[in-house]
């Protein structure tokens, strides 16, 4: 039981720190207020404690996806990395609302002729 505690603590606790790390990034380049940002960390680390983990906002999702872009090296279309529509579809759990969320996604990246920077 000691070890089993302790192994989910050391987890709890690695979790917490790089969810810091993260939601401390976000707020500082999207320039987050204080109250903010400390009542983000406050429901973070009470979501860990309680279920072992956490939900990123929309926000995050979306600022995530963008970084992930912006910080590819070897992508010449980076610099676009601020366009990037990203659609949380996380709530989507039905197959049919599913396929209908991928055609979507195809329809957004490909509307008009032009190829557009979609991330789901």
């Amino acid at each position: 039981t000691v070890l089993v505690t302790t192994r989910i603590s050391f987890v709890s606790e690695r979790l917490l720190r790089k969810a810091f790390e993260w939601v401390d990034q976000v707020a500082h380049e999207l320039k987050w207020d204080d109250a903010y940002l400390a009542k983000r960390r406050f429901d973070i680390e009470s979501e860990v404690r309680t279920r072992g983990t956490y939900m990123h906002t929309e926000e995050e999702i979306v600022h995530g996806a963008r970084v992930s872009w912006r910080n590819s090296a070897k992508c010449v279309g980076r610099i676009a990395w601020n366009t990037l529509m990203v659609r949380d579809r996380r709530h989507v759990t039905n197959l049919d609302h599913m396929f209908a969320e991928c055609l979507e996604h195809q329809r957004l990246a490909t509307a008009d002729g032009s190829l557009k920077a979609v991330s789901e």
